[in-house]
């Protein structure tokens, strides 16, 4: 598996993104694997992890020594969360509306993201081109097992 990757990243030149990299630390292999794929590729590999991955990190010589940069994402902001519903809906938001799910949301890309995608479904539903806060009322925005 690790020749395939090894393979591919190299036709393609392009990177490897490891979201929840912080679980390769279970596991000593699978981390000595994702620097043996940098090694033999050549090319950046993001470990994208929860609070805490750096130090995590850092204990790790091997690995620590390729690290090029730390990048700790902050809360979206309220021009954050219009930006992100003018790229990914094919509908208009409202700004109250949108003010709503920023402020539910507490600036997490990922509920946002969730919630952009249900105000979506819902107006594509009803065969609307927008949405209003008065329009989608106090449906909830995403599960409560997303929070």
């Amino acid at each position: 598996m690790l020749a395939l990757i090894v393979q591919q990243m190299k036709l393609s030149q392009r990177p490897l993104f490891i979201d929840e990299a912080d679980y390769l630390f279970n596991n000593p292999k699978m981390l000595e694997a994702a620097r043996d794929i940098h090694d033999l590729t050549a090319l950046p590999v993001w470990l994208i992890g929860i609070n805490g991955m750096e130090k995590r990190l850092a204990s790790r010589k091997k690995i620590s020594g390729r690290t090029s940069q730390w990048v700790e994402f902050q809360p979206c902001d309220f021009e954050d969360t219009q930006l992100l519903a003018k790229e990914l809906c094919e509908i208009e938001v409202h700004q109250d509306l949108l003010a709503k799910l920023h402020h539910a949301s507490n600036g997490s890309i990922r509920l946002i993201t969730v919630g952009l995608s249900r105000l979506e479904a819902f107006t594509k539903a009803q065969r609307w081109q927008s949405l209003s806060y008065q329009q989608w009322s106090d449906r909830p925005f995403f599960l409560a097992r997303q929070m």
